[in-house]
């Protein structure tokens, strides 16, 4: 899924939509209706603001989400920037050991 200004005639910057934080934890309740279901996701690099991207989504999980969904993020090396990405999944999950090791040792592969 991506979010993107689909048209902007007049170049100036466009103020944020109060309704996407709502809309996005619809999505993500509605998706993890199902134990199994994992959210994998990387911060857009190409505009540099993939910092201000993570620290958004990062306060809209925290303030919003249910108590059983977990959210881990890794920072990758990536030449000169860094590729951001998160996992989330739920505690219930019934691969939520092997998930968190996995997840750990690919933000540990490259230290």
């Amino acid at each position: 899924m991506v979010i993107a200004v689909a048209d902007n005639p007049t170049g100036k910057h466009i103020p944020a939509d109060p309704l996407t934080e709502p809309t996005i934890l619809a999505i993500f309740y509605d998706f993890f209706r199902s134990l199994e279901h994992v959210i994998i996701y990387i911060c857009d690099s190409s505009d540099g603001r993939e910092k201000a991207r993570f620290r958004k989504f990062t306060s809209w999980f925290f303030n919003n989400t249910r108590a059983d969904l977990v959210k881990m993020d890794a920072w990758i090396p990536d030449g000169d920037r860094h590729t951001i990405l998160s996992g989330i999944l739920s505690r219930k999950n019934p691969y939520f050991s092997q998930f968190i090791e996995l997840f750990h040792n690919l933000s540990e592969a490259d230290k």
